[in-house]
């Protein structure tokens, strides 16, 4: 019953117990660990981004965003002056989109016509219209960096960067590489020392020109909203395709394992990659779907129900389910970008009844301006076009403009960026949030504290006015029989 042997030394089974409950303790802990390494950070899992958009979040920053003073190149340019005359005229942005345009067409005349390696070697109507294209776009590069007052902020505007990367692209493609070939046929007597098959390749630098035509989207809204749902679809339509590659690699295994033996194993599923290509096109896109159902149906009717299961999980679940995201993700960005239209033309309404009505040039709007400026006919339309409620406004101006660390009764001036986001937060198609109780509860006791304060003056005064009332009449007479 000790658990020892005939020698005094402990039993098999006492010390086999001890190993058991040494192990599974020692496993217990590396699946805790295991466990916990596991498991995300919980700081991680909350700033992990969602797979599918939010509109209402969306539309939350593009306000607040907005709110703040947008980004305008033309403010580094200089106040007057030739060259910001003619970068900020409206005619010479809309004449560099044409000449972009017609510059994306002639690429494509060019690369069917013309057949020479070198522009020095091309025919003269070819020469020509290049030699045009550099020195329109060379042209409006030297306008865009003399129209800046100080030279090194260029540098802060990414389209001038990009621009200047594609003009001297052209220029050594055009100019610097052409006289180059010049020189070195002048040199070797008439003949190239340069080979043919790098100038080819240099050829297709001229691809990069075609980068231009994201300009072009800019002045095309539906594109626009077409290209940003696309980008902001991208991590749903991973994680869908994602999906519909681990149901391929299981379908997969499963028919070649299934016919290993078979013709058509044979042909169509030899292998994992060739089952996975052959599922993919016949099963998801439906290419020639009759034939590979009827062929598996031949081997057994099992292998085309399993066929048929595929089929409703590639195409009819997960390819229209990715449809239903993309369209779901665009109209999202289309609801977006009219939330970005009407909240950027609101704002420069208003900003230019703001500094109508900013006598002092202070920069900031007091409660006397704001008065002014509900009364003002475009301002009061630019607010209804956003569904602010301007009744709310004026009977909320007192808290709008409480200077809280003053005291009660003392205004504040609030700055444009500050009132923005007053005024927004104000529409009527807003979702009440936990901010909104916050400030509702700071309203209710600034009035009570408001009314406490009268109720005292009033109290104070009734005080005063008895003591007056004391100090004037006389006392009452003692009535005549009981003197």
């Amino acid at each position: 019953s000790d658990g020892s042997g005939a020698n005094g030394t402990p039993g098999a089974a006492s010390m086999g117990g001890r190993t058991l409950r040494r192990a599974s303790s020692v496993g217990a802990a590396w699946l805790d660990r295991l466990a916990l390494a596991a498991e995300p950070p919980k700081d991680k899992e909350a700033a992990r981004a969602p797979v599918f958009m939010d509109a209402a979040a969306m539309k939350d920053k593009v306000r607040k965003n907005l709110v703040k003073e947008p980004y305008d190149v033309t403010k580094f340019y200089h106040k007057g002056g030739l060259w910001s005359s003619i970068a900020t005229h409206p005619w010479f942005d809309k004449l560099t989109l044409c000449v972009i345009a017609v510059n994306s067409c002639w690429i494509g005349v060019d690369t069917d016509w013309n057949s020479a390696d070198l522009l020095t070697g091309a025919e003269a109507h070819f020469q020509v219209v290049e030699h045009v294209f550099c020195v329109y776009f060379s042209f409006e590069w030297v306008v865009r960096f003399m129209s800046f007052q100080r030279k090194r902020d260029c540098f802060r505007d990414s389209w001038f960067i990009f621009d200047s990367f594609l003009v001297v692209s052209m220029v050594l493609e055009t100019w610097m590489l052409s006289a180059f070939v010049l020189i070195l046929a002048g040199y070797s007597g008439g003949g190239s020392m340069v080979n043919a098959s790098l100038l080819k390749m240099a050829r297709l630098a001229r691809l990069s020109r075609m980068t231009r035509m994201a300009r072009l989207l800019r002045a095309v809204p539906e594109l626009m909203i077409l290209i940003k749902g696309i980008a902001a679809a991208t991590r749903s339509v991973c994680c869908t395709l994602v999906l519909l590659l681990m149901g391929l690699y299981i379908f997969a295994i499963m028919f070649t394992q299934l016919l290993l033996e078979s013709p058509i194993g044979r042909e169509h599923f030899p292998d994992i990659p060739a089952a996975m290509t052959y599922l993919l096109t016949s099963g998801a896109f439906l290419d020639n779907v009759g034939y590979t159902l009827a062929s598996l149906s031949e081997e057994h009717w099992a292998y085309g129900a399993i066929f048929l299961l595929f089929v409703l999980f590639a195409f009819v679940t997960v390819l229209n389910m990715l449809i239903g995201v993309l369209c779901d993700v665009v109209s999202t960005v289309a609801a977006v970008e009219r939330e970005t239209t009407l909240v950027a033309s609101v704002r420069s309404k208003m900003l230019q009844v703001i500094d109508e009505l900013d006598v002092n040039q202070s920069g900031s709007i007091s409660k006397e301006e704001f008065m002014h400026l509900v009364s003002s006919k475009v301002a009061v339309a630019a607010l209804a076009l956003c569904n602010i409620d301007v009744e709310g406004l004026l009977d909320l101006s007192d808290f709008i403009f409480e200077d809280t660390e003053k005291g009660s009764g003392e205004s504040k001036e609030l700055s444009v960026e500050e009132f923005m986001e007053v005024m927004f937060s104000f529409r009527g198609s807003n979702v009440v949030t936990v901010k909104d109780f916050t400030e509702l509860d700071k309203f209710i006791k600034m009035q009570l504290a408001d009314t406490k304060g009268e109720a005292a003056q009033l109290r104070s005064i009734i005080v005063d006015l008895l003591a007056l009332l004391d100090t004037v009449l006389p006392a009452p007479c003692a009535p005549e029989g009981e003197r």
